[in-house]
């Protein structure tokens, strides 16, 4: 060390090319809003086709849900999968486990989804579709409209300029031009020609396909050359179709055109409608892919979109709706900013406790020159920059002063004893006395502030994934600091005190902090004189802790994680009893206009999404973001829930991080008898319902059954049918049903560059009735009769949805609360209970069921598990530390009682300031651990020095209050008033942190002040105790 201090030209070259490389890494670092980690979840769609949900599940989906439940490859292994047998389609989801290969979970997924589609017809094969999905992972959008051009037309234009770059877009899974207004081929068949050929549905489907089929026609040796003969589909275009020939019962051949109408042309109800401020436009849409860089993503596009703007027509004009990367450059200047003002803020301590500029510039230099070499770990190590890591870094600001703080207070205590005019040796020797004194206790306060993260390797999951980069980022940039501490702070010092004459340095507060040292001392004396009060404040402490971690510790409400505060509010209808998307779109129509009504003036726009017949969201761009909690809680009163209209109202922001956002209320009904497992859903739902426990309650799938129409064949009647000579089947009975009503997709055809599907259909509307369907014309041995001559035609209820998690079939009644009242979850979860097993004693149905009330916070629960053990752990590694470093066992135990004493600080800190319980608050716990420990080892490692070098423990325990009283102040207030911006919360990104500052500020704040006074008390009571034994 003497070589380095004597010797700054090596000091400044080796630390000046690491800074720069450091600066390098660090503006090569990808930035995002949360960690580089991802939970994939794939789901699978595929389309029943001529089948129901019930002959699917029993014929294909019991196999690929066993399938899919039970892989297990070296990368790939699922952990939970559902599946929702809906109308007309079943939606498998997949869950795997953290940081699993998104696209190893996708292909593994695909490949036995492929493997049980490849002997359906092509109808449910071109359906089939399989992606990664997340219930809120965000999101690019932008509309293009103009205002003399229709969508078709402008889908034209849009498409052959944008989809070729947008598919190069390397962190998206899906960015496509999409065209609210997508056509199709129908051939819309004429019932009364088509009773007149004698023809059936079925008939003109296989014509349709027979012509449309390409064939292999041999090889034929053409001199030196083999050339293979094909046979052409000779259907290429719709005139091509319509010149397809059908053959009649009768032998007659004819047109298509003879019995059809063909047209290209919008479908009357489209599967999925969206909206921006209540006009149609073509949309731009782009997710991103799991683990993709959402930011990165959003700002490709948008550069595509600029780049290629001046090929579109003047007319043409394009809305950016949606930019993740907006939010996210917002999120994380905020969270810099914090960085910075932490760094300002331990900066005017220094100023503060030691006056000279640069005796500041010398302390301080530790903190931007440790995050600075940080960067190049985190570089090394895959991190990028984003909420959590910088908060890592923000945090670590206040904390890596804290060595150079006591290497320089030493260095003044030592310098302020020697005489003027020394020698630059004999400075160098003093220097070095001053830092080979402090170099042990500061190495042992680091590592007790970095070992407390080693516990958080052995966690996965969520804990992980969410806390791996901030422990990171601290445990990187506050390592560091100790070497900047060590080596650098000693070396610049000694530079300038080449030219000083006098060491003496003076304070701007001196005479506060003399006064205040006094203070200290006296009542630290008249604590250690005074048993009684010292006995009665250990009780009282033990008492509080007690109290606090019996009481206030279990009604902290629960989260993973904080969010960020967003200007955007979404609201969603979930509505039981639609059959068409046309009901929904009008419904979310009427929603939007009474949210803007009741919003007037506060909403800049609107953007709207109709999924599906029963479920869309409305969501709002607002004009200012401070009003987001309280427009939040108005919409939830103004839109109260009802017996069919589900309404969910939460805050949205573009997340790149599956985070759960688990309900309040999870139960689930099973059972042997299907009906009997329905009506005991409906009746507990509606059991809860009437208590009003809950702001949101519903069932999946849906209870009130709605009706349907059922169409029994009457098999008695076939043998007959056959004997004279006709082709109907049964199964033609089930085609012909369909292509009546909702029509069917016979095939594919290429237009405009697109795959275009061809639906055979019946005029929209032919059938209104059950009356209607019965009347439905066939021609059975030249006789046209009724399809209620071959079929029982009644209505029915039906159960169109079935769940099944993991390979059984149930049904959740879920439930949500208000945000206010979430804190109370434990208490009306009791009531619910209650009401459930009262309802059990009632029910005629109960005894067939059995319910079950689930953990719904169970991923929550588990990750907070997981950190409780590595709080647990941490704390034995800081035990194990200490007795490591002090090589005393007695001593090291007095100096871990400050970590109980930080404990009451965060959980005061947490209900005052109504925090929460999450991820970041036991970081908060376990980091502060570190900090406590490290200020006690300070002020006792000094003590029981100059005991062993005679002094008595009472005089002693004075003589190191008063001399590390301000080292102490000074690493705390930096740590304290570091951590303030991110307690705040302000900005977009603050409320993810908060938590984690108001833990360690809290806590810090009341352990430093118990510190000072409990820690030298026991210290002093233990060597009078170890004293009296001795002489023994």
């Amino acid at each position: 060390m003497k070589s380095l201090y004597a010797s700054p030209l090596r000091v400044y070259l080796l630390l000046g090319v690491l800074s720069l490389i450091g600066i390098f890494c660090g503006l090569s670092l990808p930035i995002s809003l949360f960690p580089n980690s991802s939970k994939p979840v794939i789901q699978a769609q595929i389309p029943y086709g001529d089948m129901t949900a019930r002959q699917f599940l029993d014929s294909y989906g019991r196999n690929l849900e066993y399938s899919l439940g039970a892989l297990n490859t070296k990368l790939v292994k699922t952990e939970k999968i559902e599946a929702n047998y809906n109308k007309g389609q079943v939606s498998y989801t997949i869950d795997f486990p953290w940081d699993t290969p998104p696209n190893d979970a996708i292909k593994e997924v695909q490949n036995l989804v492929n493997q049980v589609t490849a002997s359906m017809p092509e109808e449910v094969r071109r359906g089939t579709n399989v992606f990664t999905w997340s219930e809120n992972t965000g999101f690019f959008a932008a509309s293009f409209y103009s205002p003399k051009r229709d969508l078709d037309d402008l889908y034209k234009i849009l498409d052959p300029i944008f989809s070729a770059e947008l598919k190069k877009v390397q962190d998206a899974s899906e960015a496509v031009m999409w065209n609210p207004a997508n056509k199709e081929i129908q051939i819309e068949i004429n019932p009364d020609a088509l009773t007149e050929y004698q023809l059936l549905p079925v008939d003109i489907t296989r014509a349709v396909m027979v012509a449309m089929e390409s064939y292999r026609g041999g090889n034929v040796e053409v001199a030196t050359k083999r050339l293979q003969v094909i046979l052409r589909s000779a259907v290429m275009t719709i005139d091509d179709l319509s010149r397809v020939l059908i053959t009649t019962p009768q032998g007659r051949t004819i047109h298509l055109t003879h019995v059809a109408k063909i047209d290209y042309t919008t479908p009357v109800d489209q599967t999925r409608v969206i909206r921006t401020s209540g006009a149609l436009s073509v949309i731009l849409f782009a997710s991103p892919k799991s683990g993709g860089n959402i930011k990165k993503m959003s700002e490709d596009i948008i550069q595509i979109v600029e780049s290629k703007r001046h090929l579109l027509p003047p007319d043409i004009e394009y809305r950016v709706i949606v930019d993740p990367s907006e939010f996210i450059r917002s999120s994380v200047n905020n969270v810099v900013h914090e960085v910075g003002i932490a760094a300002g803020l331990a900066v005017l301590v220094l100023f503060l406790f030691i006056g000279s500029f640069k005796n500041v510039v010398t302390a301080a230099i530790e903190i931007p020159m440790s995050i600075v070499l940080a960067f190049i770990l985190m570089k090394l190590t895959d991190m990028n920059l984003n909420l959590i890591s910088l908060g890592g870094l923000a945090l670590s600001a206040g904390m890596n002063v804290d060595g150079s703080v006591v290497v320089m207070e030493n260095i003044f205590r030592h310098f302020e004893k020697a005489k003027a005019n020394i020698s630059y040796k004999e400075k160098l020797d003093i220097l070095l006395e001053a830092v080979n004194e402090v170099k042990l206790p500061i190495i042992a306060s680091t590592i007790a502030s970095i070992v407390v993260f080693a516990p958080l390797i052995f966690t996965r999951g969520l804990s992980s994934a969410i806390l791996g980069d901030l422990a990171k980022a601290v445990v990187f940039s506050h390592g560091l600091s100790a070497i900047v501490a060590l080596i650098l702070v000693p070396t610049v010092r000694l530079q300038m005190m080449k030219s000083e004459s006098h060491f003496h340095v003076t304070s701007p507060i001196e005479k506060y902090f003399v006064k205040l040292e006094n203070f200290y001392a006296s009542t630290l004396d008249l604590f250690l004189k005074k048993s009684n009060w010292r006995k009665g404040v250990y009780a009282g402490l033990v008492v509080l802790l007690l109290v606090l971690i019996q009481f206030v510790l279990p009604r902290l409400p629960k989260e993973i994680i904080g969010t960020p505060d967003t200007d955007w509010v979404i609201v969603g209808m979930n509505v039981q009893g639609n059959t068409l998307v046309r009901q929904m779109e009008t419904q979310s129509e009427e929603t939007e206009a009474k949210l803007l009504k009741y919003l007037e003036g506060q909403v800049l726009y609107t953007f709207t999404q109709v999924n599906s017949p029963n479920n869309c969201s409305i969501m709002l761009r607002l004009k200012d973001k401070k009003d987001v909690a309280t427009i939040v809680k108005n919409i939830e009163n103004e839109f109260p829930n009802s017996p069919t209209v589900n309404y969910w109202v939460n805050q949205w922001n573009p997340s790149e991080l599956p985070l759960p956002d688990p309900e309040n209320l999870l139960i689930s009904v099973r059972g042997e008898d299907a009906d009997k497992v329905v009506l005991a859903t409906k009746e507990i739902n509606d059991t809860l319902q009437e208590k009003q426990y809950y702001r949101s309650l519903w069932a999946k799938p849906e209870t009130n059954n709605p009706e349907g129409i059922s169409v029994q064949p009457r098999l008695e009647l076939w043998p007959e049918i056959a004997k004279a000579g006709s082709r109907v089947s049964p199964s033609d009975l089930a085609d012909y049903t369909r292509v009546a009503t909702d029509g069917r997709t016979i095939a594919y055809l290429t237009m405009d560059n697109r795959l275009t599907g061809i639906v055979l259909k019946y005029p929209t509307g032919y059938v209104k009735s059950v009356e209607d369907l019965s009347a439905l014309p066939l021609s059975v041995a030249g006789k046209l009769i009724p399809l209620k001559a071959l079929a029982n035609i009644s209505i029915e209820k039906t159960r169109p949805s079935i769940l099944r998690i993991d390979q059984e079939e149930q049904y959740l009644i879920r439930g949500r609360l208000k945000k206010e009242e979430k804190s109370k979850s434990k208490d009306i979860l009791k009531k619910a209970q209650a009401d459930v097993e009262e309802w059990q004693k009632k029910s005629a149905v109960a005894k067939a069921v059995s319910v079950n009330f689930e953990n719904p916070e169970k991923e929550v629960d588990d990750a907070i598990h997981q950190l409780t053990w590595a709080l647990a752990i941490s704390t034995g590694l800081i035990l194990l530390t200490m007795i490591l470093q002090l090589g005393h066992v007695a001593n090291s135990v007095l100096v871990f009682m400050s970590v109980p004493l930080g404990l009451i600080g965060v959980l005061l800190s947490l209900f005052i300031f109504r925090s929460t319980l999450s991820l970041n608050s036991l970081l908060g716990v376990i980091l502060l651990n570190g900090i406590a420990v490290a200020n006690s080892i300070i002020l006792v490692d000094f003590l029981t020095r100059l005991v062993e070098k005679g002094m008595k423990p009472h005089e002693a325990a004075l003589e190191a209050a008063r001399t590390r009283l301000r080292p102490i102040l000074m690493t705390s207030l930096t740590t304290t008033l570091g951590m303030l911006p991110i307690a705040l919360g302000f900005g977009e990104g603050g409320r993810i942190l908060q938590p984690l500052g108001i833990a360690v500020s809290g806590g810090l704040g009341v352990s430093m002040l118990l510190t000072l006074y409990v820690v030298p008390a026991l210290q002093v009571s233990y060597l009078n105790w170890t004293a009296k034994r001795n002489q023994k």
